[in-house]
């Protein structure tokens, strides 16, 4: 038999199947960049009677195929340049090679499709880092051999059968494969950590040397200074040094968040066992990023949105932090109250002892933790605790203390008229209040009572609440007009109520108004006078 261009018939017998399924085969016009045939393929037709409205449809596969051939059943082909193998790994459309064995014969006996797919993809790629790592060879005079198997046989040598196999690797949607194939040629190689950091720091002790990074490893300290530092990317285990000919000056490693080690659930109890505080917690170790610290040296830091701790591992001792109103989250009022509590009562005294127990992991470390370990309630401290303890006993007053979620934004907004519904739900005694008045004329001071009608917004309730105080007035005359005066007074709640933003969005604050002066009138009550203090509704954001 006379020689056989055993290449130009194999790239005719994948033209031919094409043609047989409508499937466009393109040839390139000079054959230098490592594939033979472009294959643009047709709309897939439906089989039911759904159909893709047309400008949402997916568009048409189209991919690159080399094609190789023989007359030999070994299951590899030798010496495929590692030019022509970076182009099919790297470029974004379906890459195969398609295999035909023709066993001496005209007709192909066996064809074969590999994916140029993941698998290829880091094969390629690790050969290439290889490569560079090793340097002094030329990417065109390296080979890498292509292996197949029968996994990789199509079921028939004939264009039904490649059509198939390749829509089945593609999928219905090019688009989506195109995506998947990006992310292969991005990430494959590389393990959960991408980069090696090496680093010597300025001389200190080995102690201090370990504190520094301990603190930095749990996020105390977002940076340290260096005297020196390097970094290399690493792929299938090759490392690769990032600008090694750029030396940096004041080296430092800076962080904005570590990553967290896991969650734990932390109990306080106090000395009769009563739980005075308990709480969800995101824990933060060392290790993570300094695994070859010692374990003695070791702290873990604690956070929740409530409070924040660090626990030396050496002696078992803890530094707590108060987190009350870091962050605007939505949180429990119930679990605020509960919180503010627990601070007051480590505040009474230095010699208070609590039982902390840690558990992480179905794994418990109990220590003893003393008010010494908190820090002093200053004034800020204070006034954020009397809001919590204010909103708390409101939402008692209104029977929605174990439902009701707040942000600290909403709770210090409106700090003034919680402390005033207090009052009234309370009935606290008022030392003093007055408002001016345009006339004393028709005012009855052995008779007289000041009303205010109220409001507080949290999430999607508001709470709605009339008082009044009564008591014996007395009129002095301004330069602003005359001044009325009760004091010694007692706040009382006339009306409350509890209603949705969407409801309240149609209340009539005036017609609240109106119905408490009924009640006071139906009381006896000669003279009310209606405070003004709380803004409209439009000030929350709704339109009264």
């Amino acid at each position: 038999m006379p020689d056989r261009d055993l290449g130009s018939l194999g790239e005719s017998e994948i033209a031919r199947w094409a043609d047989q399924r409508g499937i466009v085969p393109n040839r390139p016009l000079k054959d230098k960049k490592g594939w033979d045939l472009m294959l643009e393929f047709p709309h897939v037709k439906s089989t039911n009677k759904f159909q893709y409205p047309l400008d949402i449809r997916p568009p048409e596969i189209s991919c690159k195929v080399q094609v190789k051939s023989t007359d030999k059943q070994v299951g590899k082909i030798k010496g495929i340049k590692l030019s022509n193998w970076e182009r099919m790994v790297k470029s974004p459309l379906p890459c195969f090679f398609v295999v035909i064995e023709f066993d001496g014969k005209v007709e192909a006996q066996r064809a074969y499709l590999v994916h140029v797919g993941k698998y290829w993809i880091g094969k390629t790629l690790e050969k290439l880092r290889e490569l560079e790592a090793e340097a002094g060879k030329p990417l065109h005079k390296c080979t890498m051999q292509l292996a197949y198997s029968e996994s990789d046989m199509l079921d028939s040598p004939n264009g039904a059968s490649l059509e198939n196999a390749i829509r089945k690797h593609v999928g219905d949607d090019p688009q989506e494969y195109f995506t998947k194939r990006c992310e292969w040629i991005k990430n494959v190689g590389y393990d959960e950590y991408r980069s090696k950091v090496h680093f010597t720091l300025p001389k200190m002790s080995y102690a201090s040397t370990m504190e520094t990074l301990v603190n930095f490893g749990i996020g105390v300290t977002k940076e340290i200074n260096l005297d020196s530092l390097s970094v290399e990317e690493v792929r299938f285990g090759i490392p690769r040094s990032l600008h090694p000919d750029i030396e940096p000056v004041n080296p430092k490693i800076t962080v904005g968040e570590v990553p967290p080690a896991g969650e734990a659930d932390v109990v306080i109890t106090g000395e009769e066992g009563s739980i005075l505080f308990q709480d969800s917690f995101t824990y933060y170790s060392p290790g993570n990023l300094f695994p070859f610290i010692p374990f003695e040296y070791w702290k873990l830091r604690f956070s929740s949105e409530i409070m924040s701790f660090i626990l030396s591992v050496k002696d078992n001792r803890v530094n707590v932090n108060l987190n009350l109103f870091q962050s605007d989250n939505r949180i429990l009022i119930s679990k605020l109250s509960k919180a503010a509590n627990f601070i007051r009562h480590s505040a009474v005294s230095e010699k208070v002892t609590f039982k902390m127990e840690i558990t992480i992991n179905d794994r418990i470390l109990e220590l003893n933790i003393h008010s010494s370990d908190f820090p002093p309630i200053n004034d800020q401290l204070n006034k954020i605790l009397s809001i919590i303890e204010t909103a708390g006993a409101v939402f008692s007053g209104f029977d929605q203390f174990a439902d009701i979620e707040v942000t600290p934004t909403e709770l210090m907004s409106q700090s003034i008229p919680l402390m005033m519904m207090k009052g009234f739900l309370d009935e606290a005694p008022v030392a003093h209040i007055s408002s001016f008045i345009d006339s004393k004329e028709d005012i009855d001071l052995t008779s007289l009572a000041f009303i205010n009608c109220l409001y507080a917004a949290f999430g999607k309730k508001v709470f709605v609440l009339s008082g009044y105080i009564p008591g014996q007035g007395k009129i002095n005359a301004e330069d602003e007009g005359f001044r009325v005066t009760i004091e010694n007074g007692m706040g009382k709640c006339i009306k409350k109520r509890l209603m949705s933003k969407n409801t309240f969005k149609k209340f009539s604050m005036d017609n609240l108004a109106d119905e408490s002066f009924k009640v006071l009138d139906a009381q006896g009550v000669q003279s009310v006078i209606m405070i003004k203090g709380q803004p409209r509704p439009t000030a929350l954001g709704m339109s009264s």
